[in-house]
Formats: structure tokens, C-alpha cells, sequence
């Protein structure tokens, strides 16, 4: 699954640069994707992590959002802005995000808790499934996945919010990259596509490229996700 704050910070885009860079500094950027959500994603792979995979979300206004995964595609921490935030997995999860298990069987299950700040824990709890289908996304074969899972606050059960929707896995790259999500709380349902349209690669015009090509029609603005708290 796609990191849980992609779509969210989105909505803030109007941010300033970042106070840091967050990426270790032995990265090296394989892949540049422009999405539907007035957005492009840069996909990073570092020395001093073997294996796991870096993302820096750009919007109409800059740097936005920067995620970092395990090789089995697990949340490992996150942060968003203009705010700051950084959520923090705890490890090790008691039931992890495996893309390997969801490759083989056609069905991963996860449960695992992030840290969301000095005080407050929140769970999340559900599956990514393989449909069967195969798609084409600028000379990319991606399966089709859907998924769905429950944000909860472990110390109470009550429920913050369900997400669920279709998104896309790649073989190649063994990363997931985002669909149709439709986010559901007390607050309402918000859905946000941030389906794939092009991808490049080192040496490609389009590599490295920091402007969003597709989405940016001012409706991220008008959004408004439910926030984690306790």
C-alpha cells in the first residue's frame, strides 16, 4: 500500500522548502512519476539502507511529503508539511506489510502502530489484495490491487477512519503506487485519485522534474482529510 500521508499532505501544498533534507545523504534518485493529484514522485534507493525505498512528493509549491519503506514496502516514517509532522512505526509491527507475500499469495494482511507524536499512538489494521488484472501505465505493467484498512486509537478502539480504493503495484520496482483512495470518518468521505500518468528515467526530459503536469486545477486546496489524534 501507498504510504498513508501521500494523498493528505497534498492538501497543503502552499508549503515552504523543507527546514532539512531528509534523505541520507548516499541516495540516488531511480525514477520520477507524474500522478493525477497535482503531484510528482521521486523515488530514491540509498546505500546506507539496502533495499528500502525513499519518496519525495512534490506539489505546485514544492517539496510536500517524504516517506521511507522497507524492501517488503512497510512503513518505516514519514513527514509532511508545512507542519512538520513525523510519524514513526513501531517495530517491530505484529503483523508487517509483506509485498512479497502479497506477490506470491494475492493477499497481505498488516497490523501495525505509528508513533504521531511524543504522546499519541495510533493502529492500522487491514489488507492489500491482487485483483487478477494487469494494466499499462506508460509502458509500465502494473497489477491492480484493492485494499482497505481501519485507523484506530489502540488504547481506546475507537476508530478514527476507513480508507479504502484500488491502487497499483509494481513487479519491477516491488513499490505500490496510489489509485483511487476514499478516505471515511465521522467528518465525512473525501476520495483522491493519485493514479500514475507518466514515468521517467534516468537520461528521460521528464526526469527530475520538480512541476506537477497533471491535476493541478486548485480543487487539492478544497480537500480536508480528518487528522490523527488522540
Amino acid at each position: 500500500m501507498r504510504c498513508l500521508l501521500h494523498s493528505a499532505i497534498l492538501l497543503a501544498l502552499g508549503s515552504a522548502a523543507w527546514a532539512d533534507d531528509p534523505l541520507p545523504d548516499d541516495c540516488t534518485q531511480h525514477l520520477t512519476v507524474q500522478t493525477r493529484d497535482c503531484s510528482v514522485d521521486h523515488h530514491y534507493t540509498c546505500a546506507s539502507a539496502p533495499g528500502d525505498h525513499f519518496l519525495i512528493v512534490y506539489g505546485d509549491s514544492g517539496r510536500a511529503f517524504y516517506a521511507h519503506n522497507n524492501a517488503e514496502t512497510q512503513w518505516i516514517s514519514s513527514q509532511s508539511l508545512p507542519d512538520g509532522a513525523r510519524h514513526s512505526t513501531i517495530m517491530p509491527p505484529s503483523d508487517p506489510v509483506s509485498i512479497s507475500t502479497l506477490l506470491s499469495d494475492g493477499y497481505d494482511s498488516y497490523i501495525f502502530d505509528q508513533q504521531i507524536d511524543a504522546e499519541n499512538v495510533v493502529r492500522y489494521e487491514g489488507f492489500d489484495r491482487l485483483t487478477g488484472e494487469t494494466t499499462e501505465i506508460d509502458g509500465e505493467t502494473l497489477l491492480r490491487t484493492s485494499f482497505r484498512y481501519r485507523v484506530t486509537l489502540p488504547r481506546t478502539g475507537a476508530l478514527l477512519r476507513v480508507v479504502q480504493g484500488q491502487q497499483y503495484v509494481s513487479e519491477t520496482h516491488r513499490v505500490f503506487f496510489g489509485g483511487v483512495d476514499t478516505y471515511q470518518s465521522t467528518e465525512g468521505e473525501v476520495s483522491v485519485d493519485s493514479t500514475p500518468v507518466e514515468f521517467f528515467y534516468p537520461g528521460e526530459a521528464g526526469f527530475l522534474s520538480t512541476t506537477p503536469m497533471f491535476g493541478c486545477t486548485g480543487m487539492m486546496s478544497a480537500l480536508q482529510l480528518p487528522e490523527d489524534h488522540a
